[in-house]
């Protein structure tokens, strides 16, 4: 019985010292503990294009602000980007809840054709709308995380909204007997300026 005893306290100062281990702030880890974050990015109407870089820092915890650098599929694309994080007590693994604005610009192009009754001759003709130079601006609500070996991932999907729809033209497309010439545009409508957009960016989290 004595042994028991001694045996059952052993167990529960045991698990003291391991759950306290656990949750030390020593072992806990913050977005600012290792602010600069190099990222590789797949998306779509992110700041870094279809396949990029994002080079990201945490000013502090909640805050971090970044540039990115990536193709769309049709040339470079450039953008700047801000993520507030809204997220509980730090622990061994640093979660939140995130919400990015970015702005970003890269050549652009929209497939369409010219519906009946449209008043744009030919009326018969496809086109698409290109621009050299587009203006986005994206919001993406999404998650991140940050280990405590510096592994970082987020995640976001949202929207993002063109800027200067003003600027772009119409050109004829593949099966366009007019093919990469500039066409007269339908005298209705215009380019969407709503596209979905998402980021998956996968990185490391450096100590400064």
């Amino acid at each position: 019985m004595v042994w028991c005893g001694r045996a059952k306290l052993l167990a529960v100062a045991a698990t003291g010292v391991a759950w306290a281990t656990w949750t030390s702030p020593a072992r806990a880890v913050d977005f600012d503990d290792r602010p600069l974050t190099l990222a590789g990015v797949v998306g779509a109407g992110s700041p870094a294009g279809l396949i990029g870089t994002i080079v990201s820092y945490s000013v502090v915890a909640p805050l971090a602000l970044g540039v990115g650098a990536g193709t769309n599929g049709l040339g470079p694309e450039f953008g700047a980007l801000a993520t507030l994080r809204l997220y509980p007590k730090p622990w061994r693994t640093a979660h939140a809840f995130t919400f990015t604005g970015a702005y970003s610009t890269a050549k652009w192009e929209e497939f369409g054709s010219l519906a009946p009754g449209v008043h744009a001759p030919p009326a018969e003709l496809s086109f698409n709308y290109q621009s050299d130079r587009s203006h986005w601006v994206s919001f993406e609500p999404g998650y991140e995380l940050l280990t405590e070996g510096g592994f970082s991932l987020r995640l976001a999907a949202g929207l993002a909204v063109m800027m200067n729809p003003g600027d772009a033209y119409c050109v004829g497309d593949s099966e366009s007997e007019r093919r990469g010439q500039r066409v007269p545009c339908p005298d209705a409508g215009g380019p969407q300026i709503l596209a979905a957009s998402f980021t998956v960016a996968l990185g490391y989290a450096f100590e400064l």
